[in-house]
C-alpha cells in the first residue's frame, strides 16, 4: 500500500510520484531499495539526494522505482530504517549494504535473529537465560561501527568466533554496552566506539546474568581468570586470588 507508514517509516509502494515527492521534501532522509518480497536478505540504503534512487537507467520505461519488482523504505534517519529492519524481517538476517556514491552509513550493518531474542524457555533447553540486551546493544549501526574499529575477539574470553567455527562463526560476536543505564540521561547520544566492546555470545550471556547492572568487562575476566586458577592450581591472572 503506497504511503503506508511504520512509526517514522514510509513505505511506497506502487506510486513512483508519491516516492519522488518525499524525495524532494526530505532532501536530508534516508532511503532503502528493497523487493516487494520481504524475504530479500540484501538491501542497499542510500541519501535522499543519491542519484542512484533519482534517476530510472531505462527511463523509457514506467513504475520503475516502485510499481515493479522494488518498493523504497523511506525515513528521516538510519536508525529509524535499520530499527524498521530488526522488527519485520522473516529470514535469519539482512545485510543492508551503503551505497558508495553517496556514502549514507560509514559501514555495511548486518541484522540478524539471536538467541537472546527469544524469551526463555523457548530455546529448546530446560531453564534457559534469556539475555536482556538494552537498545544500545540491539543498534545494529553502533554494532557494526563497533566491530569495524575493534574487531569481531571477543574482549573477555580472548575468542574470535569466525577463527573457531569457520563461516558458520562469521557475524556472531556481538557487543556489551560499557556504562550503566540508570545513570544515563534521556538524551543520552551513543558512542559506539567508546562505549561498547565486542563480546562472545557466552560472555555476553555472563555480563548480564542475574544483574539488573552488568558486570564490567574487567570484572568478568577476573572471574574466569581466578576460576581456571582454582581447576588448573596455575597462579590467576589479572589479579590476586580471593
Amino acid at each position: 500500500m503506497n504511503g503506508e507508514v511504520e512509526l517514522d517509516v514510509v513505505i511506497h509502494d506502487g506510486d513512483d510520484e508519491a516516492y519522488l515527492q518525499w524525495l524532494v521534501a526530505h532532501p536530508d532522509g534516508f532511503v532503502l531499495n528493497a523487493k516487494r518480497s520481504s524475504t530479500d536478505r540484501v538491501r542497499s540504503i542510500h541519501r535522499a539526494n543519491c542519484a542512484h534512487i533519482r534517476i530510472l537507467r531505462n527511463s523509457d520505461l514506467g513504475g520503475g522505482f516502485t510499481q515493479r519488482g522494488g518498493i523504497k523504505l523511506c525515513a528521516g534517519s538510519v536508525e529509524d530504517l535499520l530499527g524498521y529492519l530488526g522488527r519485520t524481517r522473516v529470514g535469519p538476517s539482512i545485510t543492508v549494504r551503503r551505497c558508495r556514491r553517496c556514502d549514507p552509513i560509514p559501514t555495511d550493518v548486518t541484522i540478524e535473529r539471536s538467541p537472546d531474542e527469544v524469551p526463555a524457555g523457548h530455546l529448546g533447553i530446560p531453564n534457559a537465560v534469556s539475555v536482556l540486551v538494552n537498545p544500545y546493544e540491539r543498534n545494529a549501526l553502533a554494532r557494526a561501527i563497533c566491530i569495524r574499529r575493534h574487531g569481531s575477539r571477543c574482549k573477555v574470553c580472548d575468542i574470535d568466533l569466525q577463527q573457531s567455527y569457520g563461516a558458520l562463526g562469521d557475524g556472531a560476536v556481538q557487543v556489551h554496552f560499557r556504562r550503566p543505564l540508570a545513570a544515563l540521561p534521556p538524551s543520552y547520544v551513543l558512542d559506539p566506539i567508546n562505549d561498547l566492546v565486542p563480546v562472545c555470545p557466552n560472555c555476553h550471556s555472563m555480563l548480564h546474568r542475574g544483574r539488573e547492572t552488568p558486570l564490567g568487562i574487567e570484572d568478568l575476566k577476573r572471574i574466569m581468570y581466578r576460576n581456571r586458577a582454582r581447576q588448573y592450581g596455575t597462579r590467576p591472572i589479572g589479579g590476586d586470588d580471593e
